[in-house]
């Protein structure tokens, strides 16, 4: 025995199913929405961190120590100073001196100045000019200013993104050469940063992330996709890197949460 459902019932009845369906995908992309903004939130605070713990360094414990040098030098240059203890204050000065250069390393490396000042584009050239010179590869770059001057985050992002590139090619790699390429479009922004070094094996590397491993390539991902962006890795073991990301320029202005 059969019933028929009157079709004005069923008919209804998608269309209850269509609305619920909308509602919860609407629900979903509110909250997607309102994680974003809570972790750029804390990725602009730990940004404001950097920037202070790297100005207390270099006008704190850097001023501190180059008090210390010029004392030492003084006390070298003394011409009443015994030579056993003359050696000791050599020794000391040598010490004090590459502490204090460590010490605007790292500075320069938490947060540096330039980026304040300058903006995105003369960062990256200091960053490039300067890992090229630490780990001795070749780079090629082609920098065009994408306009950030009014969004500091999405700068950041991209100069943190690129840091932690180059550190991974320049410690594990081994290569040689480096393609650098930023660019701007009318709806996005892009990045490629590729070596010729050995590669990795990325299934490995990304599978350390998604078990809760702390990974550079994990952490580059989550923090492009804070911006709604996406980030692709493309590596062979033996064939080189490349790191490409495309981030949309609407994500830079997203509405506040209600």
């Amino acid at each position: 025995m059969t019933h028929d459902v009157p079709s004005g019932d069923l008919a209804a009845e998608l269309d209850a199913l269509r609305a619920e369906q909308a509602r919860i995908r609407q629900s979903i992309g509110q909250g997607d929405l309102k994680f974003r903004h809570l972790a750029r939130s804390v990725f602009r605070v730990t940004e404001q961190e950097r920037r202070r713990l790297a100005r207390e360094l270099h006008d704190g414990v850097g001023q501190k120590l180059g008090s210390v040098l010029h004392r030492l030098s003084q006390l070298e240059q003394s011409d009443s100073i015994a030579a056993p203890l003359l050696e000791q204050v050599q020794t000391s000065t040598q010490l004090v001196r590459d502490c204090l250069q460590e010490i605007r390393e790292i500075s320069r490396l938490m947060r540096p100045q330039i980026l304040d000042d300058l903006g995105l584009v003369p960062a990256l050239e200091w960053l490039l000019r300067t890992m090229a010179q630490t780990h001795g590869f070749v780079v090629t770059a082609d920098l065009q200013d994408p306009g950030l001057a009014n969004d500091d985050d999405l700068g950041t992002l991209l100069f943190r993104v690129a840091q932690e590139s180059l550190n991974n090619i320049g410690k594990h790699s081994g290569a040689t050469e480096v393609v650098f390429r930023l660019g701007g479009k009318a709806d996005r922004i892009t990045l490629l940063i590729a070596d010729n070094g050995q590669g990795c094996d990325l299934e490995a590397a990304l599978a350390q992330g998604s078990n809760g491993e702390s990974t550079g390539l994990s952490a580059m991902r989550e923090r492009v996709q804070l911006f709604g962006g996406h980030i692709d890795f493309r590596s062979a073991p033996s064939d080189g890197m490349q790191v490409r990301v495309s981030i949309p320029r609407s994500e830079s202005n997203l509405a506040p949460p209600p």
